[in-house]
């Protein structure tokens, strides 16, 4: 019964344009809550660099029906490089991510990167930072502009749920044999 409240509550905030969107996350007013994530990438041992996300509504869907309705839970999470200079809309879904985005598959890695988190959540945290996804450069250089989190291990795969994805502020070139590491850290944050 309170599951069922709860998932009610946040999808008429949602349904009902009932949150804002701040450069933390979402804020849903009402509730008092900020959902926001960040994205850390860093190439051929270079500087790491942090962008923040935007939240798929499809990912938004995702987790209240897990959360508060008893849905399916998904059994890894997984990250997807992209090229093309696009920032990406809420309205993004797994299905549209590789051909809107344009996903960068010339990895020499054999499927999308896992997202492995460092454990259990903490401080309203859960990041992948002791362990990042890396992506070798194959055989083309390519410009990486973005990454997103998906639920599909499958390059360029058009199933499953996109949780996230952002733009980088800066253009990084992948040259062949070079490295991609990317870094996803999720919050929640209550509300003053």
């Amino acid at each position: 019964m309170m599951k069922a409240k709860f998932f009610a509550e946040f999808a008429r905030a949602l349904r009902n344009y009932r949150y804002e969107r701040t450069r933390s996350g979402i804020l849903f007013t009402a509730q008092k809550i900020v959902m926001g994530g960040v994205f850390e990438h860093q190439i051929d041992g270079g500087p790491w660099l942090a962008d923040h996300n935007a939240y798929a509504l499809e990912g938004l869907d995702a987790m209240m029906s897990c959360w508060f309705n008893n849905g399916s839970v998904p059994t890894a999470f997984y990250i997807a490089p992209f090229t093309n200079a696009v920032t990406p809309a809420s309205s993004l879904t797994a299905a549209t991510f590789a051909s809107t985005l344009s996903e960068f598959t010339g990895y020499t890695e054999s499927a999308r990167q896992a997202w492995t988190p460092n454990g259990n959540a903490s401080a309203q945290t859960m990041s992948n930072s002791n362990a990042p996804a890396v992506f070798t450069g194959g055989s083309t250089a390519a410009t990486i502009r973005g990454g997103g989190l998906m639920t599909s291990a499958i390059k360029g795969d058009t199933t499953g749920v996109l949780v996230a994805a952002a733009r980088f502020a800066a253009d990084n070139p992948l040259n062949p044999g070079g490295t991609l590491k990317i870094k996803y850290t999720v919050q929640g944050t209550p509300a003053a």
